[in-house]
């Protein structure tokens, strides 16, 4: 992996988009970017908070430093030079080390092109180059939009928090998928190749 690197390039409804990994360069579109999520309150955590460009930068200084140690996946969609979709995979910790978190989230003009779809396609590739071993993911219950692309990506539904997150004043359920990487993983059997360590 490097700093940039492309992934993808399609169309969609008259659309050019690149998947790529981000860069220092993108600071200022991911600002733009969050803040316009924040603003919209919709199916992510930000809810209307003005995130500055002095967080952004931490943020991306984090994301390139667990990048370049093989820790971290952050991928981002762009349009026209601009950012409208972004993805990252985390690394959970000590015993759950080979189990990835992951978050997405496309810009409101851009929903409905398959998208998330594609960036979930290329998450779970590069995950797998990392040598995770699962994927996990959370999502609002009333987001069928989120569901319908994680569910098309291959991710399993396996468990329901009732009323976990506050959204425009109910508070909504939230619902678990996983994803694994590996036929053994969760039911080992001699006949299957166990998954390499993970390289972290």
């Amino acid at each position: 992996m490097k700093l940039g690197d492309i992934l993808e390039k399609s169309r969609a409804k008259d659309s050019s988009y690149i998947i790529r990994y981000i860069k220092w360069e993108d600071i200022d579109d991911l600002l733009q970017f969050a803040n316009k999520l924040s603003r919209e309150d919709t199916y992510v955590m930000l809810s209307g908070e003005e995130i500055t460009r002095k967080q952004q930068v931490e943020y991306v200084a984090n994301s390139i430093s667990m990048m370049e140690k093989g820790e971290k996946i952050h991928l981002v969609v762009s349009s026209k030079g601009r950012i409208v979709g972004n993805a990252e995979v985390r690394p959970e910790e000590r015993r759950r080390k080979h189990v990835g978190s992951v978050t997405i989230a496309i810009d409101k003009d851009h929903r409905g092109r398959g998208l998330g779809v594609k960036l979930l396609g290329h998450i779970i590739q590069e995950a797998r180059k990392l040598g995770y071993r699962l994927l996990m993911i959370s999502v609002f219950e009333i987001n069928k939009a989120g569901i319908k692309a994680y569910e098309n990506a291959g991710f399993v539904k396996y468990g329901l928090l009732p009323g976990a997150l506050y959204y425009r004043g109910e508070y909504v359920n939230e619902v678990y998928y996983y994803c694994r990487l590996y036929e053994s993983i969760g039911h080992v059997s001699n006949k299957e190749e166990s998954p390499k360590k993970p390289k972290r």
